[in-house]
């Protein structure tokens, strides 16, 4: 065992030099922990960017819907006021206006916008426009009137003049400036102005025409020409009036419809703007959860293609080499491994081969030995025929195996001939009598056994009484034959045996004793009636000796 364990020693420590060897633990832990990492790194990522979605989340949520709801305010509020300054720009009734410019004025500097807002600026703007188109529409209104009552006195001074010209009035629509309707442009009034002054034309050439010393005609014509210039620069101030009021209710109407759009714009494109930010991560996740997927599935194909590289690999060759070992074939050189406790059962596997192959040698010595002995057990050590103990065993066996015939035989006056020619000789003499009964069977079922000292048993399985006798009568011929010289036998000067025979029929329940005690009662009889004879056992009492 010293000398295999230094032979092993330069071979380990070639092999440590040629690999950098570890323990399977620290193995498996390499493997696992770049997978762990990708895993908590994957996790990690995750975390955050969902975090990242929950915070946008939360923001539209605290931030931008209440945002959407103060647009939404904002753009009904707007549209207040647009009707509120269409109220203020179109109706005649004072209590009307003024509470319309008090209603967007109150919208416009309250509930707009808030405060700090990028359109607060605007706002600004708003409330000076209401401001300016209230007192253009008041000052309109208030020339309106100053042109009505105009109207009224000019209408007075033509029918007067009209009576006295003979001309017909078709100034009763002409001149009412609340007959114009709100859709009606101002230029469009020019031609009717025109057409009114070719109506008067009749009533100034009276005035003309009239003569000096009518001083009542010319001072109706005095005062139908101050009427008319009146009512001219009155109609002239309301034209421009109310062009500064529609241009101010205009640019106030533009300037809330841009109100109304930048409102709703700002929220709108704060609102998509988070909703890309969520787009994008959320893409960002879905990118970063496939490439972990990936990853992961190419580490656990790596992990599986690194273990069965350098772990079920080396068990399997070694389970390959075991099964050699174990079939007692020779087992090829087992290549080295980095794992230091596989390599270490690897390097037990020569050692282990060699010691099987020496219990293996031992073994099959061991069995020889083993069936020598069994043998031996078995045969008589003499004579080499089977031994009372492999008498006792065969009977027993064939106790449920049909007819069964027992021989007993006894050498006549064997004490005497071995008193005469010594023990050796009887010993020879027993010798050679077992192998006169060997010779005399002719089946191989039938066997020969020493019972004890001169005495010999055979049993012929599956016999009748007939053959049985036959054989008896072969084996006590054969014994003859050998013609041993027996100087003392009162029988014959040559050695001879004495036979009893005992059957046992398929349907008789006869044990073993009884067929041995019936086989030696039928031996005395034999041997009490001159010996060198065969004698049948009868069952109702009276032997047969036979010659």
């Amino acid at each position: 065992m010293n000398s295999d364990s230094s032979s092993q020693t330069p071979q380990t420590a070639a092999h440590s030099a040629a690999f950098r060897r570890m323990g399977v633990y620290r193995f498996l832990a390499i493997l696992i922990l770049p997978i762990l990492l990708l895993l908590c790194g994957t996790c990690f990522l995750l975390v955050s960017q969902l975090a990242d979605i929950e915070q946008v989340a939360d923001d539209i949520n605290q931030e931008h819907l209440p945002g959407i709801l103060s647009s939404q305010r904002t753009l009904i509020n707007i549209e207040n006021i647009r009707r509120e300054i269409f109220i203020l720009y179109t109706a005649n009734n004072p209590v009307m206006r003024r509470n319309a410019r008090i209603s967007a004025l109150a919208l416009a500097s309250e509930s707009v916008v808030d405060p700090e807002s990028a359109l607060a600026g605007t706002a600004g703007r708003v409330d000076a426009l209401i401001r300016n188109l209230g007192e253009a529409t008041t000052r309109s209104h208030r020339i309106a009137d100053t042109l009505h009552t105009e109207e009224l006195n000019f209408a007075h001074l033509y029918e007067q003049l009209r009576v006295r010209a003979g001309v017909p009035s078709s100034l009763d629509s002409l001149h009412n400036v609340y007959h114009l309707s709100p859709e009606d442009e101002i230029g469009q009034s020019e031609p009717r102005l025109a057409e009114a002054r070719a109506l008067l034309e009749p009533i100034q050439e009276l005035c003309r025409n009239s003569p000096s010393h009518n001083e009542k005609i010319q001072h109706d014509c005095r005062r139908f020409q101050d009427s008319w210039d009146t009512l001219t620069a009155s109609w002239q101030d309301y034209v421009s009036s109310d062009a500064e009021a529609r241009a101010l209710w205009t640019e106030l109407d533009a300037l809330l419809r841009k109100l109304s759009d930048d409102a709703s714009s700002i929220e709108a494109g704060l609102t998509y703007s988070n909703m890309e930010h969520i787009r994008a991560e959320a893409q960002k996740a879905r990118i970063s959860l496939i490439i972990a997927l990936l990853l992961l599935i190419g580490g656990q194909i790596a992990f599986v293609a690194v273990v069965h590289h350098f772990i079920l690999s080396p068990i399997a060759l070694a389970s390959r080499t075991l099964r050699k070992i174990y079939y007692g074939l020779s087992a090829n050189a087992v290549p080295p491994v980095r794992i230091r406790e596989l390599q270490d059962l690897l390097d037990l596997l020569p050692s282990l081969s060699h010691h099987l192959a020496e219990l293996n040698a031992r073994s099959g010595l061991m069995e020889k030995e083993k069936e020598r002995y069994a043998s031996l057990s078995m045969h008589d050590a003499l004579t080499g025929v089977y031994n009372r103990r492999s008498f006792d065993e065969e009977l027993a066996r064939a106790k449920h195996s049909g007819a069964l015939a027992l021989l007993m035989l006894d050498v006549d006056f064997f004490k005497l001939y071995n008193d005469t020619c010594g023990h050796q000789a009887g010993d020879a003499a027993l010798v050679a009598v077992a192998h006169a009964m060997e010779r005399s069977l002719l089946r191989g079922t039938d066997k020969v056994f020493r019972y004890g000292g001169e005495e010999f048993a055979v049993l012929l399985p599956n016999t009748t009484e007939q053959a049985a006798e036959t054989v008896a009568e072969r084996i006590r011929r054969n014994v003859r034959a050998l013609a041993l010289p027996h100087p003392k036998s009162s029988t014959d000067s040559i050695l001879t045996v004495s036979i009893g025979v005992a059957l046992r029929s398929c349907d008789d329940s006869m044990d073993e004793a009884a067929l041995i005690r019936h086989a030696d009662e039928a031996l005395y009889h034999a041997k009490s009636h001159g010996r060198d004879q065969v004698c049948l056992y009868r069952p109702e009492g009276g032997q047969a000796p036979q010659a």
